[in-house]
């Protein structure tokens, strides 16, 4: 019952907490949402550009499946994560062999108040994408080992799917391997073959290649390239890292390749110096969008935007004509700075990782405090709480609408808001006056006007009307009665959420001027109630988190030496390694590209904290109430 409440609370908060729809933000929700247009056309992903293949498909697989079912996607959302979590919660029960380990994981789970993500992002799926992986290992290797072809197929899948949804995959690989080499473990333990583990470490990587082999053999039929995304393919990874690379010129913090860097690299490559006018444009500022987060960085391009911004100024040169051409562009360039690099043209010194931009030692100094500081907003869900307008044309809005359901979205602020104006008229003429709204340069705005209660223009009043316009407060509703008589102007700004009366000779006016979208304005009671789950989720995870740790660090070695319960210890340790692994992760990105301390990045370390804690605590009295001396053994055995 517990569990069907948690469901219940969790489907409602997530249907009635209003989403931001940023519908212009091409490069992540507007992408996405093009997609599912193109694919739902059967137009795959487009005409090929420098975004094409730059980002998996997983997201936008997804969102079109949604589409279909007819679901909004808020409620598709609760509905995707609660089927993960109840399929790791049966999985956690079955290999603690406890039913109140699995419901303790779930009601957890369900109930934690930083879902449901409120923005159109990977990101908003990216945590249940985790939770099916992780129950498709234990059922494969631990809980139907029996059955390791379906199981590990099934898992693979999952993988496979998440693999294609964000880049960083291979955040997740160490405790995978942990738990398959675990699943062997087990197996020498009880004295089985190797045969069932082996099997379903074959299905998983075949699930996990069909995936890929699928996409990238879709990529080869619409645009010639088997390569899965451009930003790892060979010779662009290649070009940038060697960029990177460059030590000439000065070296700030946060600025993969200084300014002055560039134009000693413009002398030597003439491909680089054909990007020149699009990087350094001499008729507009640079697109400086780190400034505001790394003042040294102004005027510059900083961080993660770089490499966007390279890709664009490839682009304007037509670099994207096709795959192949992108590929022989990024070759080029990337061969005639290692020329120079090795004739010492240039000083060169490579980085760690391809993509990641340089990183100085004043930066490294700060990842010990960066993890600690994604460990402190994992353990404080008020910190995560998330308001933000939304954005757009209305024809984009619209379109992004269409393609979710229409979910809950937050409105719109700013000269693109789309405004709805409901009014009664009551005429004191015979004649019927025309209304008009124009925006601050004198262009109709109207986009619908509906008369309540009555078909046709009516003839008397008092007459209910409702105006949509595609403008702000600053446009004006004009009320022509006929000709010869005065026009009636009124500014929106003067009714705007505040009912205004106006007398003419020839009518009365009550006017009140809204924000469109009203499903929009989510529910303050749910806000309220979000607000104080997160207030008691603070204590909860600062009591369960050091317990799980103190638990793990005697459930670990404890099962090793008794080679005992190693599915549970496992299990727990697996679930401590992702969230290290995500914590680092997003620390390393704060530490060289852009700021990453948001719920939607450290999603899956959110929602796997609580579960690796509860885990470990019963890792440990798996162990203690087999210990025949233990002095609470009689509270702990079953009977």
């Amino acid at each position: 019952m517990a569990c069907l409440l948690a469901a219940m609370a969790n489907i409602v908060i997530a249907t009635h907490t209003p989403m931001t729809l940023l519908a212009d933000a091409f490069g992540d929700d507007a992408t996405f949402i093009h997609w599912v247009g193109t694919l739902l056309t059967g137009n795959y992903l487009g005409n090929y550009n420098a975004g094409t293949l730059a980002k998996g498909p997983g997201y936008s697989v997804y969102l079109s499946l949604n589409h279909l079912s007819g679901l909004p996607i808020s409620l598709s959302n609760a509905l995707l994560f609660l089927a993960a979590l109840a399929a790791f919660s049966y999985m956690v029960a079955r290999t603690y062999g406890a039913f109140v380990a699995g419901a303790l994981v779930f009601v957890l789970g369900a109930l934690h108040p930083v879902l449901p993500m409120e923005r159109f992002l990977r990101d908003s799926i990216y945590p249940a994408q985790v939770l099916l992986i992780l129950a498709g290992f234990l059922a494969a290797f631990y809980v139907f080992w029996q059955r390791p072809l379906r199981f590990g197929i099934l898992a693979g899948l999952a993988l496979g799917w998440f693999w294609l949804t964000r880049e960083e995959g291979p955040w997740v690989i160490p405790a995978l391997a942990l738990l398959a080499i675990g699943g062997f473990g087990v197996a020498w333990r009880d004295g089985r073959s190797f045969r069932q583990p082996l099997y379903a470490s074959l299905a998983i990587v075949g699930g996990l290649l069909f995936c890929n082999l699928a996409y990238l053999t879709a990529n080869w039929t619409a645009y010639g390239s088997f390569v899965g995304n451009e930003l790892k393919e060979k010779n662009f990874s290649r070009a940038l890292s060697l960029l990177q690379s460059v030590r000439d010129g000065d070296q700030i913090p946060y600025v993969p390749i200084s300014k002055s860097t560039r134009r000693i690299v413009y002398g030597v490559s003439p491909t680089f110096a054909s990007l020149e006018k699009s990087l350094d444009p001499t008729d507009r500022p640079i697109a400086d969008h780190g400034c505001r987060f790394y003042k040294q960085t102004c005027g510059d391009h900083a961080g993660g935007w770089f490499i966007w911004q390279f890709r664009s100024a490839a682009a304007s040169v037509g670099a994207f004509q096709s795959p192949a051409t992108a590929s022989a562009f990024f070759g080029k360039m990337a061969d005639e700075i290692e020329a120079a690099c090795e004739a010492d043209r240039l000083t060169c010194e490579p980085g760690l990782l391809s993509l990641m931009p340089q990183v100085h030692p004043e930066q490294v100094r700060m990842l010990p405090s960066k993890v600690l500081q994604a460990a402190g907003v994992v353990m404080d869900p008020t910190r995560m709480q998330y308001d933000q307008p939304s954005r757009g044309s209305l024809d984009l809005r619209d379109f992004a609408l269409d393609v979710l359901n229409h979910p809950r979205i937050e409105p719109t602020e700013g000269p693109d808001k789309t405004l709805i104006l409901r009014f009664w008229w009551t005429p004191k003429a015979d004649e019927w006056p025309l209304f008009t709204v124009t925006d601050a340069a004198g262009m109709p705005a109207i986009q619908t006007l509906e008369y309540q209660g009555a078909r046709g223009r009516p003839a008397s009043g008092p007459v209910g009307l409702t105006i949509t316009t595609r403008c702000d407060v600053t446009c004006i509703l004009s009320i022509e009665p006929g000709p010869n008589q005065e026009r009636l102007t009124v500014p929106l700004a003067e009714a705007f959420n505040a009912p205004r009366t106006f007398d003419t000779a020839y009518g009365r006016l009550l006017l009140n001027v809204k924000n469109t979208l009203p499903d929009g304005h989510g529910s303050k009671i749910i806000a309220k109630i979000r607000g104080m789950m997160a207030e008691a989720y603070v204590p909860l995870l600062w009591i369960l988190v050091p317990l799980g740790v103190a638990a793990m660090a005697v459930a670990a070695p404890m099962s090793l030496i008794r080679r005992a319960h190693l599915e549970g210890a496992l299990l727990a340790t697996s679930l401590w390694g992702l969230v290290i692994c995500r914590l680092a992760l997003i620390a390393l990105i704060e530490i060289s590209a852009f700021p990453a301390m948001t719920k939607y990045y450290l999603g899956p370390a959110i929602v796997l904290i609580i579960p690796a804690a509860l885990c470990s605590i019963f890792s440990l009295l798996e162990i203690l109430r087999a210990h025949e001396r233990f002095p609470l053994r009689r509270y702990l055995v079953r009977t």
